[in-house]
């Protein structure tokens, strides 16, 4: 039996993290660097990769594995640290509709999200949603939301060998850059408007589907399943 696979995107789309992940990008670079940042953290709809190489690149210098693997590794722990001083919050109908399709024996559900994996799982283990995902494309390797699109969908394909069908593939989230990569790949595009973009933009960029929150996802997902 061929899967409907829906890859969600984390931040502003299933929960909001109150910054825990730009305080940690903020404190481990005053770290590296000895002072503040100088250019603006944008977060919205990039990838942990993509951050890092501009943040590095303003101080000129290249992000190098290395360097790359040292932030994040101070990263993690600040995350951690700044999601148990100030819990994140599991956005309108996320617990229910995740439950519901989790339940649907064609539907396979994985991630599509800039956070570095092991940043994913931190927040969604404090959130209790980890254990809902099987697979998914992460911000660790690709500077572009694109290529993480894509990874998301290698990753699916591979986790569902001959029952991954790409006609049935549907991209969740909340900014311009999730409807974009969703249609890199070809897949329906549904977007919330939880993470700050407006109906207008998100429309204006092809997302099939634009609603205010996940509260009525049960009912904008199952003409997709049917």
């Amino acid at each position: 039996m061929k899967k409907t696979t829906i890859l969600f995107d984390i931040d502003g789309t299933l929960l909001l993290s109150q910054r825990a992940g730009g305080r940690a990008i903020d404190t481990v670079y005053e770290r590296v660097f000895a002072r503040p940042r100088s250019i603006e953290l944008r977060l919205h709809g990039r990838t942990d990769r993509g951050i890092l190489t501009e943040l590095f690149a303003a101080e000129g210098r290249e992000l190098t594995d290395a360097d790359f693997d040292d932030f994040v590794a101070q990263y993690l722990r600040e995350l951690e640290q700044n999601l148990q001083q100030q819990p994140a919050t599991v956005l309108p109908g996320v617990g229910e509709l995740l439950g519901w399709l989790q339940a649907q024996p064609h539907v396979e559900l994985g991630l599509l999200t800039g956070n570095v994996q092991r940043g994913a799982k931190t927040k969604l283990v404090h959130t209790r949603l980890w254990d809902f995902f099987r697979f998914g494309g992460y911000g660790d390797r690709h500077a572009h939301r694109d290529d993480v699109a894509r990874e998301a969908a290698a990753a699916a394909q591979q986790h569902l060998q001959d029952r991954f069908c790409p006609q049935s593939v549907i991209v969740v989230g909340d900014t311009i850059h999730d409807v974009t990569c969703g249609r890199a790949i070809a897949a329906k595009t549904i977007a919330v408007t939880t993470g700050g973009s407006t109906a207008e933009e998100l429309t204006a960029v092809g997302a099939d589907v634009v609603c205010a929150d996940l509260s009525q996802g049960i009912s904008l997902l199952r003409p997709y399943l049917d």
